[in-house]
């Protein structure tokens, strides 16, 4: 979650996964889907990601003189967005109230270094997905994950963990367990951490995104009273889900850096499910269909309007081809890991016993 409060300072460097996704903006403690409480890193480091965006929080003035050309009356419509084809520039324009407006506009997408610009009210007011109208944060994330396909990449939305000498990725469809089972592994020394909601993939090895922070979720990790009273208040009233309560903690608090692995090559597959205690050899065609589908629940860019107005205007973004290198790396992944498993459970608590006797 984004608070409610913008400050804005100097451009900064972020670094959500080394060497791979990166993030500079001039928001102070920006969260999105690929991070919350990431630390400031060198410029340097940030260069060095395969991938990199840019957020600036601009003033209406400067967002219009920047976006002229798309601003002009005579430039092509979608929906509440303008462009010229061909200009890798696309302006969000929306009426607000007295005069002011939404405004959102995003250059250099398909020259795979896309800055984007938006004002504050845009910033401030739109905080998640409604119908057309997405949040800054979702907006990126969306980014991110088509760039990632572009450069050969896949997130997945997944936990994974080191064990040993084996490097274990493990799906599960949401509140199921996955995090909390990588998070309770990462108990013993044998263990390193990955990642516990997203990692990201070229087909043989997972990249670790440690900043994401859904372990806050569970009392069996995260036991601090705020976080306590506010699942207590979200089962009262389940719309508190929506705000940002208590200020999530980085994975650092947990763990200390050095139990936390950039990147480890991938050994076992494992899905989570919920049943009786099982652990199940699976055919790879099986494995495959089931992360296809999981991760098509996490990483729907498709419906981002934002980016449906980009391939308009410049078909050679071509969304529906980066999609399908999504399935070819998601294939690599499970036909070269060296096993697919279902590991079931009545209890969530139940999977790392599981996993420990089948990694013994």
């Amino acid at each position: 979650m984004m608070s409610a409060e913008l400050v804005r300072c100097e451009m900064q460097s972020y670094v959500c996964c080394q060497g791979i996704l990166g993030l500079q903006t001039n928001v102070v403690a920006f969260d999105w889907p690929y991070g919350q409480r990431v630390p400031a890193t060198s410029h340097e480091d940030y260069s060095r990601c395969k991938v990199r965006l840019v957020l600036n929080v601009a003033s209406d003035a400067e967002i219009l003189r920047r976006f002229g050309a798309a601003a002009h009356p005579a430039a092509g419509k979608y929906h509440y967005l303008s462009g010229l084809p061909g200009a890798d520039a696309v302006l969000y324009r929306r009426p607000l109230l007295f005069g002011s407006e939404l405004l959102l506009g995003v250059e250099r997408v398909v020259a795979g270094s896309p800055t984007i610009w938006v004002n504050p009210p845009y910033y401030r007011l739109v905080k998640f997905r409604i119908m057309n109208l997405h949040s800054v944060g979702f907006f990126l994330a969306d980014l991110a994950t088509l760039l990632l396909w572009r450069a050969g990449l896949a997130p997945l939305h997944c936990s994974a963990f080191k064990w040993n000498n084996r490097a274990v990725v493990v799906f599960a469809p949401s509140n199921t367990g996955k995090t909390l089972t990588t998070m309770k592994m990462c108990e013993s020394p044998e263990a390193r951490f990955v990642a516990e909601d997203i990692a990201i993939s070229d087909g043989g090895s997972a990249y670790s995104v440690p900043w994401t922070s859904t372990f806050r979720y569970y009392e069996a990790v995260d036991a601090r009273l705020g976080v306590r009273i506010e699942r207590l208040a979200k089962k009262v009233v389940p719309w508190i889900e929506f705000l940002p309560l208590v200020r999530a903690k980085p994975i650092t608090e947990f763990l200390q850096q050095e139990r936390i692995c950039d990147k480890a090559q991938v050994t076992d597959v494992v899905v989570l499910e919920r049943g009786p205690a099982a652990v199940l050899q699976e055919p790879r065609a099986a494995t495959l269909r089931r992360i296809k589908n999981l991760n098509r629940m996490e990483f729907n860019f498709k419906r981002t309007l934002i980016i449906n107005a980009f391939e308009y205007f410049n078909p050679q973004l071509d969304v529906n081809g980066a999609e399908s290198l999504e399935a070819d790396i998601l294939c690599k992944l499970v036909s070269t890991a060296q096993t697919c498993r279902i590991v079931r459970a009545e209890s969530p608590l139940d999977y790392p016993r599981l996993l420990r006797e089948f990694l013994a």
